[in-house]
């Protein structure tokens, strides 16, 4: 059991949509200028120091991955890809969650870093059931955390995935 507890919310990654020339506030809210890996590794830094060694459990409790923002498709897809997902992004399927979360670890890889790196400070990283945004996506919480989980394991830290309901 960990000593202390960080939990966010609301962080609604999604995957980083290049800078239009032509409209340039097109999405401009997804472009890489408005992410906060960075402030985010500042809060756990934070949260690693005020615990002055004790062990740190990091939360993630809901809305943390924006699904339905994920527009990209696969460049060979393993799955028949239909003319609706074409226009308006991947159904909330299984195989096209687990390719949706990589797209956004991918794009986020400061986030994906330092919740790998939260080296002794980090006892687990528990992910709660609903850490998604997008219809449908939460019936595959189960195989996203086991995605985010596979990504952010390090030596010596033991990684949970939570599926307790908010």
């Amino acid at each position: 059991m960990a000593s202390h507890t960080a939990i966010i919310s609301d962080l609604h990654l999604c995957e980083a949509e290049p800078v239009n020339l032509r409209f340039p506030l097109w999405k401009k809210f997804k472009t890489r200028q408005f992410f906060f890996d960075d402030t985010f590794e500042v809060f756990l830094k934070s949260c690693e120091e005020k615990a002055q060694g004790a062990s740190v459990e990091l939360v993630l409790n809901g809305d943390i991955f924006d699904f339905d923002s994920v527009l990209r498709l696969p460049d060979e897809p393993v799955f028949h890809v239909s003319g609706l997902e074409k226009r308006r992004g991947l159904f909330p399927i299984e195989e096209r969650s687990r390719f949706k979360i990589e797209v956004i670890l991918k794009d986020h890889t400061p986030f994906e870093a330092t919740t790998s790196a939260l080296g002794d400070c980090r006892e687990c990283i528990a992910y709660r059931t609903g850490a998604t945004t997008g219809k449908g996506s939460r019936r595959h919480d189960d195989t996203v955390s086991r995605e985010i989980k596979g990504s952010s394991a390090t030596p010596g830290g033991s990684e949970k995935a939570g599926t307790g309901r908010q």
